[in-house]
Formats: structure tokens, C-alpha cells, sequence
């Protein structure tokens, strides 16, 4: 673990869920040759850039850049011009890409997006989103987060941590019949220096939290928080924390340091509903104290966002990027629900999908229907499947004859997996098409497994289909933004 995971993870910066569920391909249906182009993803984009070998690699000289001032496109009265849409670029794709492999289609695609980003912007403004209640309150959990966030990484980074060559060995040695049975000490060496180094780091943080929590009170009166007590007399079985939220729950001490057994933090995604277990007052210890105490801390230590330009622009963002997650949740998907008869008509439409049947197949892929077919009807001759996978599949399967033995449904693409099931065993599919080219498939046997009944899938089809409305709802609401601000794109002038 790195020194800036470690920091993520005592800051505990875990963020509201709340997110926009993101498209799962380009809006052009396009898809990239093997090869030819690689994909990067940013911010649920796709963008396919060119192959970084050879003429496309160009200097940062000849990389071509929108001028400033050309205006991309208009949403109502505002413009979005040429330095909005680079600077916007170099932000969010990473240093790595050259930006002159960037496809064209793809900036459009990018400049799309920023005008769908900027109507929604403006109609979040119209509706005064910044005094939403729930906006707030989220805004406040963030910022202690954000401002701890800093602090901690600040401190990791100036705690220097030295271990010596002989507390490697030593720890080797200990573990050498365990942990490192079939290892030699030159190839484990720098892992374990790494390991020894984020033990004692977490020890200096839990040293240094716990000690902060000694010495300092939080009082508040918000609903659902008690004072931290006097805890530098108390020992592990003892009251530490009094949390009050209809009934109480009780974290000790010794829960304070189970908390910092990075094995057992609860993540913030999962909900716990019964106060009194363990699970939560791992979770109310990582929160409260670290979230409401160390950042108090943080502030009086010169992180307030008045008096930091890095938590004051990490925030900004983070502010930006949550007020429209919660815009969406809280307008654009507020009345979505999912009956039970929903639920049990796709669960019987879809009843062989709930199966834990098995495929055991092997395949031929070529590049073209032509080349396929034509393999195709050397099978039906009686060609041996094994030898001609060998011979002519791309795959790397074709090592083993074309082998991919045993696979459940979702293991593979769509179109691939409705042929497989739908064989019998010992039949050859006819040629199937994919996003990898053209398959022969031959199922060489089947696996019944039990079927799964509703209750146990219940979860599953309700978010399958609660997503399924929402793009529906995202869909329409992206129409209604359309024809309220009737945005104009000029995409002649991207290059």
C-alpha cells in the first residue's frame, strides 16, 4: 500500500453514492480495431486514441490545439470556447495520452458532454440548488473529509520511516517456512521493507489519532452526537464514545484501535442498521472521531478552505461534481420505483437466466465472416475442430484447440453466450459475430445447475431495472435540457 492509499484510507474518504449510472458504450455505437488504437476511459468517456508508435507520435510542438477565443459551441447566452475546451482536455485526460492520437470523434464527443455539463449547470442555478438542505449537509461531512484528507497525507509524508537491513531478515527468517516458502530473500526483500514501513505508519497514525482523542473534546449539538468523554483514563472495556439515535450505542476504546485493523474498517457503502454491533462502532469510530475530531484539528492547523488553496480547489470540485449527482438523485430520479410484479415478470420472462448451468466450449475466431464461412464449411466436411482451430484462430486458445472449457452466462459477451447455450452438446454453432470478430463455436458439454429462486435474485432485478429506468429518465431529461437551452455545437472547428 502506497502513501497516498494509506492517507486515503485513514481519511476514510468514502463519498456519498449517489452518481449518474454512466453509459456503457459510445453514443455512436462505435467500436476500435484490435490493435490499431487503444481505449481510455475518463469520467464514463471513452476515448480511442491512435497507436503511440511511429508518425503519430509528434512533438508537443506539433500537437495541435484549438485556438482560445473560437467559439465550440453556445448554450443559451454562454459559450464555450477554444482555452475552455483545452484546458477542460488536459484536465481530464492523463499526461500520458498525447493529445494528438485523440480521434476526432471523440473530441466531439468531449465537447458533447461539456454542453450537456454546462446546461445542467445552468439549470441546477435556476433552481437555487446551493440552498438544498441535503446539499449542505453533505457539503459539511465532505469538507471535514477533505480537510483531513490533506492534513493526514501531509503527515504520512513528513514521518520518515526507516527499517534496517536486519529487521528484513529477521522478519524473513520469521515467516520464511509460511509466508515465504518458495521464495528467495533478494526477490522479497523491497516488498517486505514496504510492508514493515506501512506497519509502523499505521502504528504512528493510530498513536497519533488515539493521542488526539485523549486530549481533545468535541462538543456539539447536532442530533445523533454525543461528547467524546475523557478517554485518557479509561482502559479498553470502558465507555469511550456515547452515540444517541433512538437507542445507544457504546464504542470502547478497544473498539478505537479494532478500527485501525484495516481488515475490519466497515466501508461507508455498506449498511449496518443494528447499532449496538461491532461493525458499527468500527464504522461510527473511523467516522466520528477522524471526520469530526481530527479535522478540528486540521483547521486550527492552517487546512480551513479560506486559508488553503489546495483544500479550497479540491473542494470546488468535489462541490461541483456532487451538486449535480445530487441535482439528478433528488429531480430526475426521485419517483423511480420498482414494483414486486415487475420484479416477478422479468424474473419468469428471464428464467433461464437465473440457472447455474455450465458450458464447457471451444471456438475458432477469425477477423472476417468470409474467412469463417469458409472454415465453417471445412468443418461440415469433416476437418478435425481441434487442428483447424490450431491452425487459423487468433485467439490464444488456439493453443489448446480452441479450449475454453467450463463458463456460466455473464462470463461472456452477449452474442457468444446466447449461441453457446442455446447448442446442444456435441453441436457447432453457425458462425457467431462479437465485437472480436467471427466465432465457430462447438459446445462439448453442459452443465445443469439449480435454478435460483426469486427471492434470492429479488435485489439483483430490482437495481437491473431501476437502472434501466433511470437511463430512461436521464434520457428524456436530457431531451427536455435540449429544447429548453437549444445548444449549438460547431464541430467543424475541432481538429
Amino acid at each position: 500500500m502506497d502513501l497516498v492509499k494509506l492517507s486515503l484510507l485513514i481519511a476514510s474518504m468514502v463519498l456519498i453514492s449517489m452518481s449518474l449510472p454512466a453509459r456503457s458504450e459510445a453514443a455512436d455505437g462505435s467500436t476500435t480495431e484490435v490493435g490499431a488504437s487503444q481505449e481510455v476511459n475518463v469520467d464514463n468517456m471513452k476515448f480511442n486514441v491512435t497507436d503511440a508508435e511511429g508518425p503519430a507520435m509528434a512533438s508537443t510542438a506539433e500537437i495541435v490545439t484549438i485556438a482560445p477565443e473560437e467559439v465550440l459551441a453556445k448554450v443559451g447566452t454562454d459559450e464555450i470556447k477554444g482555452k475552455d475546451f483545452n484546458a477542460k482536455l488536459d484536465e481530464q485526460i492523463p499526461p500520458y495520452v498525447p493529445r494528438n492520437t485523440i480521434k476526432k470523434a471523440d473530441k466531439e464527443r468531449f465537447l458533447e458532454q461539456m454542453v450537456d455539463d454546462k446546461m445542467l449547470e445552468m439549470e441546477i442555478a435556476e433552481k437555487k440548488f446551493d440552498d438544498n438542505e441535503q446539499f449542505k449537509q453533505v457539503m459539511s461531512e465532505i469538507e471535514k473529509r477533505v480537510i483531513l484528507h490533506f492534513y493526514m497525507t501531509e503527515k504520512i509524508q513528513n514521518h520518515k520511516v526507516e527499517v534496517s537491513e536486519q529487521e528484513i531478515k529477521d522478519f524473513y527468517d520469521k515467516n520464511k517456512e509460511t509466508q515465504f516458502k518458495t521464495a528467495e530473500f533478494d526477490n522479497v526483500k523491497q516488498a517486505i521493507n514496504e510492508e514493515l514501513k506501512n506497519k509502523r505508519l499505521e502504528e504512528y497514525l493510530m498513536k497519533y489519532w488515539l493521542d488526539t482523542a485523549k486530549e481533545y473534546e468535541v462538543k456539539t449539538n447536532e442530533a445523533g452526537l454525543a461528547k467524546i468523554k475523557d478517554i485518557a483514563k479509561l482502559d479498553s472495556s470502558e465507555l469511550a464514545i456515547s452515540i444517541y439515535d433512538t437507542k445507544f450505542a457504546s464504542i470502547t476504546l478497544g473498539d478505537l484501535k479494532k478500527a485501525f485493523d484495516t481488515d475490519k474498517i466497515v466501508s461507508q457503502n455498506k449498511s449496518v442498521h443494528n447499532l449496538e454491533s461491532p461493525e458499527y462502532c468500527a464504522m461510527i469510530a473511523d467516522n466520528l472521531l477522524k471526520a469530526h475530531l481530527l479535522s478540528d484539528y486540521a483547521v486550527k492547523n492552517g487546512y480551513a478552505p479560506d486559508k488553503n488553496e489546495k483544500v479550497k480547489n479540491e473542494l470546488e470540485k468535489i462541490k461541483n461534481m456532487q451538486k449535480k449527482r445530487l441535482f439528478i438523485d433528488s429531480e430526475v430520479f426521485k419517483n423511480i420505483e420498482v414494483s414486486p410484479d415487475a420484479v416477478k415478470k422479468y424474473y419468469e420472462d428471464n428464467k433461464a437466466s437465473f440457472r447455474d448451468d455450465q458450458v464447457k466450449a471451444s471456438h475458432i475466431l477469425v477477423a472476417s465472416e468470409e474467412k469463417a464461412k469458409e472454415i465453417e464449411k471445412k468443418l461440415k466436411e469433416g476437418a478435425n475442430f481441434e487442428e483447424l482451430a490450431k491452425a487459423e484462430s487468433s485467439c490464444p486458445s488456439k493453443e489448446k484447440g480452441g479450449d475454453l472449457g467450463l463458463f456460466g452466462r455473464g462470463m461472456m459477451v452477449k452474442e457468444f453466450e446466447t449461441a453457446a447455450f442455446a447448442a446442444k452438446k456435441g453441436e457447432m454453432t453457425p458462425v457467431v459475430k462479437t465485437q472480436f470478430g467471427f466465432h465457430i463455436i462447438k459446445v462439448t458439454d453442459k452443465i445443469e445447475g439449480k435454478q435460483r429462486e426469486l427471492a434470492e435474485e429479488t435485489p439483483k432485478i430490482e437495481n437491473s431495472l431501476k437502472r434501466e429506468k433511470q437511463m430512461a429518465a436521464r434520457d428524456a431529461f436530457q431531451k427536455y435540457l435540449r429544447d429548453k437551452y437549444k445548444p449549438q455545437l460547431f464541430n467543424e472547428k475541432i481538429k
